[in-house]
């Protein structure tokens, strides 16, 4: 895949993001009353709106079909990359929206932030979401109106991605099942991918069915701890408590010798101080084991 492929690959991705965005607030959000998911979900939408629109707006300045990966696509290595913020300042600058809506734009994003960051710490409350998300629709269709007539402006001059033509019942079906996918392909590998090492126990053997049961056991563990701490003096661990974090912490896994980690401890250190378990790892205690470094 060449470059110009990759990018409109990564295009591609993008435009199904905002199509299935859309479609969550119709289908969802806004159908069942979750404002909360409405208001990360516009967010996304104004965003991607501007983003698109930088996009179009660059093609059509250029004379080209060429554009700024980093406007519709953020790598993980990437050092260099568009935030929200820097997307809206860039789409005022460059004169695609008024001041008023970039104001507008911004405004909504502090109270998106609030109700997110700082629903604790400050006195926003869930039912003041209602006129922010009505707000938020209005800047949708702003939007929507600004974008179109950037395509619009890529047809009349012929610069550009966009096609003029009516789209078919085919193609129409399509586009639907691209924008599906961005909600949920049940691909195990890309979820494992997505979700990465540090929060998948095997990411080798990585079975979907399996992560839920041990999330499930580590929650029952949790709820016996909590048990547990309400039935002993405040201050006080529960043992369920010190052996789970053993567990976390590997001092159960066996080292090649076939011992587990706590035979390795030198408890005598431990009683002296305080700190890192693993710096106080020595020889196995096992009577006969010539095993003297733990190792997995």
């Amino acid at each position: 895949m060449n470059d110009k492929e990759e990018k409109f690959e990564k295009l591609g991705n993008f435009t199904n993001a905002m199509g299935a965005t859309r479609l969550l607030l119709l289908q969802r959000a806004n159908k069942h009353g979750f404002l909360i998911e409405a208001l990360v979900l516009y967010a996304a939408l104004v965003d991607g709106f501007c983003r698109i629109a930088l996009v179009l707006e660059q093609q059509i300045k250029n004379k080209s079909s060429d554009f700024d990966v980093r406007y519709i696509h953020q790598g993980e290595n990437d050092k260099i990359y568009f935030n929200e913020r820097n997307v809206y300042k860039l789409t005022y600058e460059k004169c695609i929206i008024e001041e008023d809506l970039f104001n507008e734009i911004n405004t909504l994003y502090d109270v998106r932030n609030k109700a997110i960051h700082q629903f604790f710490i400050s006195e926003i409350e869930y039912a003041h979401l209602g006129l922010v998300l009505e707000r938020y629709e209005l800047i949708f269709h702003r939007l929507w109106n600004i974008v179109y007539g950037l395509e619009s402006e890529q047809i009349h001059k012929g610069i550009g991605m966009t096609i003029s033509g009516k789209i078919t019942d085919k193609n129409r079906v399509k586009i639907f099942e691209n924008i599906t996918k961005k909600i949920g392909t049940n691909d195990k590998e890309k979820l494992a991918k997505i979700l990465g090492p540090k929060l998948i126990k095997n990411i080798n053997k990585f079975s979907e069915d399996i992560e839920r049961s041990r999330i499930a056991d580590e929650i029952h563990d949790e709820i016996e701890i909590s048990e547990e701490k309400m039935k002993i003096p405040p201050g006080f661990a529960s043992v369920k408590e010190i052996t789970k974090w053993a567990e976390r912490r590997g001092f159960f896994k066996k080292c090649i010798c076939g011992h587990e980690k706590v035979h390795h401890i030198d408890t005598n250190k431990l009683k002296e101080t305080t700190g890192n378990l693993d710096s106080y790892i020595k020889k196995c205690k096992v009577k006969k084991c010539r095993c003297k470094k733990y190792e997995e």
